[in-house]
């Protein structure tokens, strides 16, 4: 799969600044066990991610140690660091610090607890640009292929060489993406009503452009594209 990430709808046509608040962090709604970004700077910033282990509210932030794929993130007592939360439909920024090292009974960092937050709302139907094969079932014989060109948790859009359908069609779908928080690819199994049509002028050979809303996502496969996106999301403020 081929990604190139473009946040095309996070502010409704508005930049981050113009977007971002600040917030308490009763209102940011972390939990326990929610996956967080942290860029750290090593002469470079450098990206992984951890997860809440807890916290005592204007004390500390305790974190999984944190993994870029499988390779634990060096970090050092003292060193910077900043953090970011995806709720599925913000994303919240602070800057923190490594307070300790902890190694028994297991691995965990200790975080200064974050004092100014800044909140970026999105869209719920916030995009990532991206190159990845869709197999399309009409029916239960009839299977073609496209290539998805954006996703969203809401839906997707389609390119193909022969056109999939009329608007208001149903179709099938099913792809793959990353699980980021188990580490291995998943595929996701999905219905869709196609929304519009375009073929696209002067291509060869003939691309047809569709607009698919999903329905009913099962939620579990809505979860792992939401962290999938997110991860892209924050993989481009990030970079």
């Amino acid at each position: 799969m081929t990604m190139g990430v473009a946040e095309k709808a996070a502010t409704n046509g508005k930049t981050d600044a113009e977007q971002e608040q600040s917030v308490s962090f009763e209102q940011m709604n972390l939990q326990v066990g929610s996956r967080i970004q942290l860029v750290s700077f090593h002469g470079k910033k450098i990206t992984s991610f951890a997860s809440i282990i807890g916290w005592e509210t204007q004390q500390y932030l305790l974190t999984t140690i944190p993994k870029d794929n499988t390779m634990n993130v060096p970090v050092n007592i003292g060193e910077r660091v900043d953090v970011r939360f995806f709720s599925g439909v913000s994303i919240y920024i602070f800057s923190s610090c490594v307070q300790f090292l902890y190694y028994n009974p297991r691995a965990f960092i200790e975080l200064t607890f974050p004092g100014h937050i800044h909140h970026v709302p999105l869209r719920r139907d916030v995009r990532i640009a991206l190159t990845m094969p869709v197999v399309i079932t009409k029916s239960t014989t009839a299977q073609t292929g496209a290539t998805a060109v954006d996703l969203s948790s809401t839906g997707i859009m389609l390119n193909s060489e022969a056109q999939l359908g009329a608007v208001g069609d149903h179709i099938g779908m099913s792809f793959v993406v990353r699980n980021t928080v188990a580490k291995e690819n998943i595929q996701i199994q999905a219905s869709g009503i196609i929304r519009n049509v375009r073929k696209k002028d002067d291509s060869t050979p003939s691309v047809y452009v569709h607009g698919v809303s999903f329905e009913q996502l099962p939620q579990n496969s809505l979860v792992i594209l939401q962290n999938f996106i997110y991860e892209a999301i924050l993989g481009k403020r990030a970079g």
